[in-house]
């Protein structure tokens, strides 16, 4: 469900060489949507004992009793996904107002304005009310954390939960202001050289909570609970960051002719929360929210729950519980709440670097040609979840591992749109463009490019963290890089019939006349695709999720067909904890293959659009056209699975199922009058 609603107003005025320009503009924007089993008494009907949450979800008064999730691995989950029993925004509102003057003084051609918006929003999320139940290969496995036997859908049947969740969190109003004020100058230093200077300032301010229902976590205060560092806090806002100067140079320079070159630099920064409005933390207070998270001791051997007892409700609340000792599990006993927390002092924002270069020169004829160099350095990057409640890899081993966690008390300790993440991305373009002229315009375009990141985590990263002590593993080509992309479009009158050159009276005029061509050739490098072994998460009992890799032994390019795309003998399986313990080397339990290490199939496709205008009389005619998507019907195949391990799993190997669309054709009449 998504209504929107805009509204702009604008007001110039202008007086010589000053002009001044007013805007103000509003929307309003309601979205979301709720599982379609919502209301319909699934848990009760399966006989699953569900804590009694909010009774009726915010928005369409519906029993908050959707199926419940279930995740096997490699297995095709159970019940609803997000949203659940329902997740909306009801409504967002944003306000802008923008006032900025320009000014033409001699070779100078100054700009300056301020720019003020306010954000606000009422959600509400209650993506696992009903519970969700997660199973792993480690109870049916040969023996205990053996990460290349095991079976999860046997493990659901015995009732080995390796972790269990419950979210539901009911509606809050956030409100938050941008201001900012910018200055620029465009100075002709020369008849053939402008050089622009520039530089904005903004700031979010930090985002409240109408009745300030958000949480945060510090990592060093004391939790009377257990006498340990990490204490769930209570903030009345998020972090502010005040210190975002964003310079900017730019340069043209028509150093011949018919040939200009172009610089350019500057910073930019993006919103300090990456994440949706939906992961706001506030899962850990009791007033607003329930919320338990239940995991096995031994990474699923022990079961976190039974199915017929359900998932604990959680403690009635009262107001004296949000103290520094809320949620925390004394020693001994089993953790059940994982806190999420914004980093409060994130410092420096998300932030990139831009450069740009580029020569274009006119050939004449309507043809200019490109030659550039485009550069983004990211900083500061949204990685999505990152969670901190790790084993460290020096005390990782079999049994109970909650003693071992940085902070015991809890279960998860997640950091949400973790500001951690860095990339590198570099490319060379080439185009040739013809503008329309005697019935024919072209446009060709070729990008060469490398782009790295050490993306991982959650929601936003991708592909999750294997060890949240070594994110070098976590380098490597971007799953956005394509090294390799060709884009060919063209729009070709047929210069025959009426008006044109040839064939321009008769029959034949009729019959040839009137004709239209256009076409879209793309051809693009595959995706770096990033290995993972023994399923889902790492068998490796630290209290991670993240997938691990396998050991990289040989060149992994393969024969590159659909039964076999890369080479499955240059992995090798990194083997058991119980093996990394008896090597004496934890830390290859995680397996050495960086991300990226081999593309998948690439792209090609021919789009083609054939279209004849018919005269009927002077005023009426009539436009038959025919569109052909993918009109060569070539195959493009999907990427092939990457989960390599166990070798004999049924389609978990090396094997592509997928595939672009086929040949789609489409046909319209049009009668213009």
């Amino acid at each position: 469900v998504e209504t929107t609603q805009n509204f702009t107003f604008g007001w110039t005025n202008t007086k010589a060489a000053f002009v001044n320009e007013l805007r103000v503009t509003y929307s309003d924007r309601t979205s979301g949507g709720h599982h379609s089993s919502t209301g319909q008494g699934f848990p009760e009907q399966l006989g699953l004992p569900t804590p009694v949450v909010s009774p009726r979800t915010s928005r369409f008064d519906l029993a908050n009793d959707h199926f419940p999730k279930t995740r096997m691995g490699r297995y095709f989950g159970l019940g609803a996904s997000w949203p659940g029993a329902g997740g909306y925004q009801t409504p967002m509102r944003n306000y802008h107002i923008s006032e900025t003057v320009s000014l033409l003084r001699g070779d100078h051609f100054f700009k300056a304005g301020v720019d003020v918006r306010k954000s606000e929003a009422y959600y509400f999320f209650a993506n696992q009310s009903s519970g969700e139940y997660r199973y792993n290969t480690s109870a049916t496995a040969a023996f205990p954390g053996d990460p290349a036997t095991g079976d999860e859908l046997a493990s659901l049947l015995l009732d080995q939960t390796e972790s269990a969740q419950l979210n539901d969190l009911g509606e809050r109003h956030f409100t938050t202001w941008l201001p900012a004020l910018f200055v620029q100058d465009d100075w002709k230093i020369h008849p053939n050289v402008t050089l622009s200077i520039g530089l904005r300032w903004e700031t979010d301010t930090p985002m409240t909570e109408e009745e300030d229902r958000i949480s945060g976590f510090d990592f060093n205060a004391n939790n009377p609970v257990c006498d340990c560092p990490g204490t769930v806090t209570f903030p009345t806002k998020f972090n502010e960051s005040t210190n975002n100067w964003q310079p900017r140079i730019g340069l043209v320079w028509k150093f011949a002719p018919q040939t200009v070159l172009r610089l350019g630099a500057g910073r930019f920064y993006n919103p300090p929360y990456g994440a949706s409005i939906w992961f706001i933390p506030g899962f850990a207070r009791p007033d607003i929210a329930r919320s338990a998270t239940l995991s096995s001791p031994d990474n699923g051997i022990t079961p976190a729950i039974s199915l017929s007892n359900g998932i604990p409700s959680p403690p009635t609340f009262q107001p004296s519980d949000l103290g520094p000792g809320f949620g925390a599990a004394a020693p001994g006993q089993q953790p059940f709440l994982s806190p999420d927390f914004f980093e409060f002092d994130r410092g420096s924002q998300t932030n990139a670097l831009l450069y740009n270069a580029n020569i274009q020169h006119n050939f004449g004829a309507n043809v200019l040609g490109e030659i550039g160099w485009i550069a983004n350095i990211g900083h500061n990057l949204n990685k999505g979840e990152l969670r901190h409640n790790q084993v460290p890899t020096a005390l990782m081993g079999l049994g109970n591992n909650v003693p071992f966690r940085p902070f015991p008390q809890f279960d998860q300790v997640p950091m949400v749109a973790a500001g951690m993440g860095n990339s590198t991305f570099h490319a060379l373009t080439f185009k040739a463009e013809k503008r329309y002229s005697k019935g024919l315009a072209f446009l060709w375009h070729y990008t060469w490019s490398q782009f790295l990141d050490d993306f991982c985590g959650g929601y936003a990263g991708g592909r999750s963290c294997p060890d949240f002590y070594n994110r070098g593993l976590d380098k490597g080509p971007s799953s956005f890089r394509r090294a390799h992309r060709v884009v060919f479009s063209t729009d070709w009158q047929v210069p025959l019939g009426k008006g044109h050159t040839f064939l321009a009276q008769g029959p034949a005029a009729h019959i040839l006349g009137g004709w239209n061509i256009a076409s879209v050739i793309t051809a693009q490098s595959g995706e770096p695709l990033t290995l993972t072994a023994a399923g889902v998460s790492c068998n490796c009992n630290n209290g991670g999720a993240g997938q691990i890799r396998p050991n990289l032994v040989g060149d992994p390019n393969g024969a590159r067909t659909i039964d076999s795309w890369y080479n499955e003998s240059a992995f090798e399986h990194q083997g058991s904890l119980e093996d990394a313990i008896a090597r004496g080397d934890l830390r290859s339990v995680f397996g050495n293959s960086q991300p990226g290490v081999v593309d998948g199939p690439g792209m090609w496709l021919v789009n083609l659009s054939i279209s004849k205008e018919i005269p009927l009389t002077e005023r009426v005619n009539l436009r038959l056209r025919g569109e052909f998507f993918n009109s060569l019907n070539h195959t493009n195949f999907g990427n092939p699975s990457t989960n390599i391990f166990p070798t004999g799993a049924p389609g978990s190997t090396n094997i592509i199922r997928s595939a672009l669309d086929p040949r789609i054709v489409q046909l319209a009449l049009k009668l213009n009058f």
